[in-house]
């Protein structure tokens, strides 16, 4: 018996109704979160913005800590904290932060995204464009060359 379950102890009764398929699924998507705040952190640092990827890391740490607490006061595991399960459990404050995390985590991965595209080369400061490569040639030609046209 769980008197406030809606609360903190959301993830008993998604446990409850889903069974051990979606208790598995809600892990997996907290690791994908969790893969891709990495990733975006990765990618940020390669392009030499040092403090958005060190941004993005606290980011991915702080949800995948936040929900194990979570899970792991929800099982016994742990005593109660008081720490929701991040996106999910009730608390307003909880989720605007959440979710302000998440657009900032959002802001960083397109100004990267962006500079990925083009590479600043470092000494010149200037943008390097990619080539267009010539091939693969145009199938008509393929076809014209070795006979395969009707």
């Amino acid at each position: 018996y769980l008197p406030e379950a809606h609360t903190d102890f959301i993830f008993a009764v998604y446990a409850e109704e889903t069974g051990i398929i979606g208790v598995i699924f809600l892990i997996s998507l907290f690791l994908i979160l969790f893969w891709r705040c990495l990733y975006i952190g990765y990618r940020a640092h390669k392009n030499l913005h040092v403090f958005p990827a060190f941004c993005a890391y606290g980011i991915g740490l702080w949800f995948i800590f936040q929900a194990f607490v979570n899970i792991g006061v929800v099982m016994g595991a742990l005593p109660t904290k008081g720490i929701t399960l991040p996106l999910i459990s009730y608390g307003g404050s909880s989720l605007i932060v959440m979710m302000a995390s998440i657009g900032f985590l959002l802001r960083i991965e397109i100004d990267t995204r962006t500079l990925n595209d083009y590479p600043i080369h470092l000494e010149k400061k200037t943008i390097v464009k990619k080539k267009k490569e010539a091939f693969p040639p145009n199938r008509r030609a393929v076809k014209k060359i070795f006979g395969w046209f009707k």
